[in-house]
């Protein structure tokens, strides 16, 4: 838990830094091998919109995609246009919306004095599908806030196990479990801009929130679990640009917590339990996730 929170809070200074420097001046090379240096501030459409330097006058202008090459973001360090002269579209804001869905994986080890075949049983359990959602709101081109809602989803079930109940009677019966992990929480996004033109970009976010846990299960009775703690959330992805509006979205997520007690419900009966140190529940899992982003 704690090298998970080192990580994330070392992650969060280096895309803070990253983003002090969202002025450097842009590069674009045309077709024509002319090298423009300049201030990209948007890409709409076919067109390619900039700022620019000419003989100590700053102009605003546009070129086709179709004459351009390539072009860098943030490749000379030294601006050429003081940031006054800057449009107002270089801080427009955008709104993006991800769906995605995935699997996952939680990470918590199985108890060692697990018999083999429950240790099985169990390792289907851990493994387990993903769905989500986050919005994100972006303040210029490098940085947004947003919220994220992620909930991962595992069941298993065997029949004719052998149990001893509160009476001290051995029976039969069925073995089931239904485990969700849900995530609510906000986050500080970060982008960075491989290639405008087939709008290819890195994201990278980090966040805190709720995580709620619910185990809806079957021993040789019906029994539901259920608890909640903070938790912290980190994740990178790689879009790729199919239309204006729409980008495929890859993604990688980490997400650590730690349940210390439950709420137990099982034959009319409710009570909240309070785990000893070796029986907390680990909820930290990673993700992979493939999705829509839609740009709002």
């Amino acid at each position: 838990m704690k090298k998970h929170i080192l990580f994330m809070l070392i992650y969060t200074l280096l895309i803070t830094l990253q983003n002090f420097n969202s002025y450097s001046q842009d590069l674009i090379i045309t077709k024509l091998t002319d090298t423009i240096n300049c201030k990209i501030t948007r890409i709409q459409n076919e067109y390619i919109y900039f700022t620019f330097k000419y003989e100590n006058e700053i102009r605003n202008t546009l070129i086709n995609k179709n004459q351009v090459s390539t072009f860098k973001y943030n490749y000379f360090r030294e601006p050429e246009i003081p940031d006054a002269f800057l449009p107002s579209q270089v801080e427009k804001t955008q709104i993006e919306l991800l769906i995605y869905g995935g699997i996952g994986k939680r990470t918590a080890k199985l108890a060692e004095n697990l018999p083999s075949n429950m240790k099985s049983y169990y390792r289907q359990l851990i493994k387990g599908q993903v769905y989500g959602i986050d919005l994100c709101y972006y303040i210029n081109s490098k940085a947004g806030i947003g919220i994220k809602l992620s909930t991962f989803y595992s069941h298993n079930e065997i029949s004719d196990v052998t149990f001893t109940n509160n009476y001290g009677n051995v029976i039969s019966g069925n073995l089931s479990d239904k485990i969700f992990i849900s995530y609510f929480g906000p986050y500080y996004g970060s982008r960075i801009i491989l290639d405008p033109i087939r709008q290819v970009s890195i994201n990278m976010n980090f966040g805190a929130g709720y995580i709620g846990y619910v185990d809806k299960g079957e021993t040789y009775t019906n029994f539901v679990i259920k608890g909640n703690t903070f938790g912290m959330n980190v994740n990178a992805g790689l879009d790729f640009g199919i239309t204006d509006k729409i980008r495929i979205n890859l993604q990688v997520s980490a997400y650590s917590g730690v349940l210390k007690k439950v709420r137990l419900l099982k034959n009319s009966n409710y009570r909240i339990i309070e785990l000893k140190e070796d029986e907390y529940e680990g909820l930290s899992k990673i993700d992979v996730n493939f999705g829509l982003k839609f740009l709002l």
